[in-house]
């Protein structure tokens, strides 16, 4: 299975923010919990309806979105104002 097929964005789950298929867990709170450090493993524990699969079609959703964003010319202006964002910090 491809990552599309994992990754669902509808209006009325989540405000429609991208998440894993059938659940309400958002593409952003994967890739925050990977980026303050945790580990898939970890991530398994804490979620058991998901899979290897779902966590790393996250990543792949989120690298497509990346890759969207510098086609587009909005990554320049979010490096631009990175400055203003607060540090990304384990939990």
């Amino acid at each position: 299975m491809q990552w599309p097929e994992r990754i669902e964005s509808r209006p009325e789950v989540m405000g429609g923010h991208p998440v894993i298929r059938g659940t309400r867990i958002t593409v952003s709170t994967i890739l925050g919990f990977l980026a303050a450090g945790d580990s898939v493993e970890g991530l398994l524990a804490s979620y058991p309806q998901l899979t290897q699969e779902d966590i790393l079609a996250c990543i792949k959703a989120g690298l497509r979105a990346l890759e969207m964003a510098t086609t587009s010319g909005r990554l320049k202006y979010y490096f631009e104002t990175l400055h203003d964002l607060p540090p990304v910090t384990s939990t």
